[in-house]
């Protein structure tokens, strides 16, 4: 596993095919793009996964000819979807 402690990361190295493990923060100045799945998994339950300060957008993908729908499931509450996808959101008590 390559080693960066140290050293500045440019256009020019290759990470193509590297697994990066890091302990610690990570400060980003600038945009992030994941072409993949992203899981954030917090072993520390006194605190949240990911915060957005600001706005967020989640949209349909399409690849090709096929296309998955945006939703958002929040365990044990439901799913937030388009329309067409018919979610159902538990509200809890007095709400009908």
């Amino acid at each position: 596993m390559p080693n960066y402690i140290g050293k500045d990361l440019t256009t020019t190295d290759q990470l193509v095919q590297a697994n990066m493990e890091v302990t610690g923060s990570v400060f980003i100045s600038g945009s992030l793009e994941v072409s993949g799945q992203t899981i954030l998994d917090s072993y520390y339950t006194g605190s949240e996964s990911l915060i957005v300060s600001g706005a967020m957008r989640i949209v349909d993908q399409q690849v090709g000819s096929a296309v998955a729908s945006s939703s958002l499931f929040i365990e044990n509450l439901g799913t937030l979807a388009n329309k067409d996808l018919s979610g159902v959101i538990d509200l809890g008590d007095g709400f009908q």
